[in-house]
Protein backbone atom coordinates (compact mmCIF):
# COMPACT_ATOMS: atom_id res chain seq x y z
CA UNK A 1 0.00 0.00 0.00
CA UNK A 2 1.50 3.08 -0.66
CA UNK A 3 2.36 5.99 2.34
CA UNK A 4 -0.52 8.65 2.89
CA UNK A 5 0.40 11.80 1.43
CA UNK A 6 0.12 14.66 3.56
CA UNK A 7 -1.77 18.02 2.72
CA UNK A 8 0.94 20.41 1.42
CA UNK A 9 -0.33 22.92 4.24
CA UNK A 10 0.30 20.48 7.16
CA UNK A 11 3.61 19.18 6.22
CA UNK A 12 6.19 21.33 8.06
CA UNK A 13 8.51 23.00 6.06
CA UNK A 14 11.78 23.54 7.48
CA UNK A 15 13.26 27.18 6.54
CA UNK A 16 15.06 27.75 3.07
CA UNK A 17 18.57 28.34 4.51
CA UNK A 18 20.83 29.68 1.20
CA UNK A 19 24.59 29.12 0.63
CA UNK A 20 26.06 31.88 -0.65
CA UNK A 21 29.50 32.15 -1.88
CA UNK A 22 31.25 34.90 -1.25
CA UNK A 23 34.27 35.68 -3.48
CA UNK A 24 37.37 37.12 -1.88
CA UNK A 25 40.05 38.88 -4.46
CA UNK A 26 42.35 39.22 -1.41
CA UNK A 27 41.80 43.35 -0.70
CA UNK A 28 40.20 44.72 2.15
CA UNK A 29 37.74 42.86 4.64
CA UNK A 30 34.45 40.58 3.37
CA UNK A 31 33.83 40.04 7.00
CA UNK A 32 30.72 42.80 7.06
CA UNK A 33 29.52 41.07 3.82
CA UNK A 34 29.56 37.51 5.70
CA UNK A 35 28.17 38.44 9.06
CA UNK A 36 25.19 40.50 7.42
CA UNK A 37 24.20 37.16 5.24
CA UNK A 38 24.95 34.94 7.83
CA UNK A 39 22.49 37.13 10.05
CA UNK A 40 20.06 36.80 7.78
CA UNK A 41 20.29 32.99 8.54
CA UNK A 42 22.15 32.31 5.19
CA UNK A 43 24.82 29.56 5.19
CA UNK A 44 28.14 31.15 3.72
CA UNK A 45 31.39 30.02 1.91
CA UNK A 46 34.36 32.14 1.78
CA UNK A 47 35.99 30.96 -1.94
CA UNK A 48 39.78 32.80 -2.02
CA UNK A 49 41.54 29.67 -4.10
CA UNK A 50 39.08 26.65 -4.21
CA UNK A 51 37.16 27.11 -7.34
CA UNK A 52 35.31 23.71 -6.75
CA UNK A 53 33.22 25.76 -4.16
CA UNK A 54 31.57 27.94 -6.54
CA UNK A 55 29.70 24.79 -7.39
CA UNK A 56 28.41 24.49 -3.25
CA UNK A 57 26.58 28.02 -3.75
CA UNK A 58 22.91 28.64 -4.48
CA UNK A 59 23.83 32.58 -4.99
CA UNK A 60 27.10 33.86 -5.20
CA UNK A 61 28.22 37.53 -3.77
CA UNK A 62 31.43 39.63 -5.77
CA UNK A 63 31.95 42.42 -2.86
CA UNK A 64 34.00 45.57 -3.13
CA UNK A 65 37.62 45.49 -2.67
CA UNK A 66 40.51 47.56 -4.18
CA UNK A 67 41.10 48.70 -7.87
CA UNK A 68 39.58 46.85 -10.92
CA UNK A 69 43.21 45.79 -11.98
CA UNK A 70 44.50 44.47 -8.92
CA UNK A 71 40.67 42.49 -8.51
CA UNK A 72 40.91 41.16 -12.25
CA UNK A 73 44.87 40.37 -11.62
CA UNK A 74 43.33 38.42 -8.44
CA UNK A 75 40.74 36.96 -9.90
CA UNK A 76 42.54 35.57 -12.83
CA UNK A 77 45.67 34.13 -10.84
CA UNK A 78 43.50 32.23 -8.76
CA UNK A 79 41.06 31.32 -11.88
CA UNK A 80 37.96 32.72 -10.53
CA UNK A 81 37.30 34.72 -13.43
CA UNK A 82 36.58 31.72 -15.36
CA UNK A 83 34.88 29.95 -12.54
CA UNK A 84 32.26 32.75 -12.13
CA UNK A 85 31.41 32.79 -15.69
CA UNK A 86 31.04 29.26 -15.93
CA UNK A 87 28.51 29.29 -12.70
CA UNK A 88 26.53 32.54 -13.65
CA UNK A 89 27.06 32.53 -16.93
CA UNK A 90 26.51 28.69 -18.17
CA UNK A 91 24.50 27.32 -14.36
CA UNK A 92 22.67 30.29 -13.91
CA UNK A 93 23.59 30.83 -10.18
CA UNK A 94 22.35 34.25 -9.11
CA UNK A 95 24.84 36.64 -8.92
CA UNK A 96 25.29 40.10 -6.59
CA UNK A 97 28.15 42.79 -7.40
CA UNK A 98 28.37 44.99 -4.98
CA UNK A 99 30.51 48.52 -5.79
CA UNK A 100 34.03 46.85 -7.46
CA UNK A 101 32.13 43.64 -7.74
CA UNK A 102 29.24 45.10 -9.76
CA UNK A 103 32.33 47.08 -12.16
CA UNK A 104 33.89 43.66 -12.46
CA UNK A 105 30.92 42.39 -14.91
CA UNK A 106 31.83 45.41 -17.40
CA UNK A 107 34.15 44.56 -20.41
CA UNK A 108 36.87 47.31 -19.81
CA UNK A 109 37.87 49.52 -17.10
CA UNK A 110 40.05 52.84 -17.41
CA UNK A 111 40.63 52.46 -13.95
CA UNK A 112 44.72 52.86 -13.33
CA UNK A 113 45.04 51.57 -16.95
CA UNK A 114 42.83 50.10 -19.17
CA UNK A 115 42.17 46.41 -17.58
CA UNK A 116 39.93 43.83 -19.34
CA UNK A 117 36.72 42.73 -17.15
CA UNK A 118 34.84 39.46 -16.80
CA UNK A 119 32.76 41.04 -19.81
CA UNK A 120 29.36 40.30 -19.12
CA UNK A 121 28.52 43.51 -19.80
CA UNK A 122 28.92 45.50 -22.90
CA UNK A 123 30.01 48.24 -20.69
CA UNK A 124 33.30 50.59 -19.51
CA UNK A 125 34.34 51.36 -16.55
CA UNK A 126 35.06 55.36 -16.78
CA UNK A 127 35.87 57.96 -13.47
CA UNK A 128 32.80 59.71 -12.24
CA UNK A 129 33.36 63.51 -13.73
CA UNK A 130 31.00 66.04 -11.50
CA UNK A 131 28.65 68.51 -13.27
CA UNK A 132 28.26 70.55 -10.61
CA UNK A 133 31.61 72.76 -9.52
CA UNK A 134 30.81 72.16 -5.95
CA UNK A 135 30.92 68.52 -6.47
CA UNK A 136 33.94 66.22 -5.37
CA UNK A 137 34.82 63.17 -5.93
CA UNK A 138 35.14 60.59 -4.68
CA UNK A 139 31.49 60.60 -4.29
CA UNK A 140 30.76 59.79 -0.72
CA UNK A 141 27.68 60.27 1.20
CA UNK A 142 23.61 59.13 1.43
CA UNK A 143 21.58 59.70 -1.95
CA UNK A 144 17.69 58.89 -2.53
CA UNK A 145 17.74 56.06 -5.08
CA UNK A 146 14.71 56.30 -7.42
CA UNK A 147 14.22 52.73 -9.11
CA UNK A 148 13.42 53.52 -13.01
CA UNK A 149 11.94 49.49 -13.69
CA UNK A 150 10.73 46.72 -11.56
CA UNK A 151 13.67 44.74 -9.94
CA UNK A 152 13.90 41.78 -7.69
CA UNK A 153 16.95 43.92 -6.00
CA UNK A 154 14.15 46.34 -4.83
CA UNK A 155 11.77 43.90 -3.24
CA UNK A 156 10.46 45.96 0.02
CA UNK A 157 12.41 48.91 -0.41
CA UNK A 158 10.85 51.96 -0.99
CA UNK A 159 11.15 54.56 -3.80
CA UNK A 160 13.15 57.21 -2.55
CA UNK A 161 15.47 54.76 -0.08
CA UNK A 162 18.64 56.42 0.87
CA UNK A 163 21.45 54.51 0.30
CA UNK A 164 25.27 55.13 1.16
CA UNK A 165 27.65 56.17 -1.94
CA UNK A 166 31.45 55.92 -1.70
CA UNK A 167 32.72 55.81 -5.05
CA UNK A 168 35.31 57.20 -8.41
CA UNK A 169 34.23 55.41 -10.91
CA UNK A 170 30.65 54.25 -12.56
CA UNK A 171 29.65 51.61 -15.45
CA UNK A 172 28.51 53.22 -18.69
CA UNK A 173 27.11 50.36 -20.60
CA UNK A 174 27.20 50.35 -24.62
Amino acid sequence: RPPRRMHRSLTPRPPVRRTIAIVDCGFGTIERVQRAYEDLGARTIVVADDVRLLAQADRIILPDAGAFPDAMRQLRTRGLDEALSYEVLEGGVPFLGIGLGMQLMAAVSDELTETNGLGWVDARVVPVRPIEADRLTPHTGWNEVWPVCASPLFDGIRPGEAFHFLHSFHVVCA
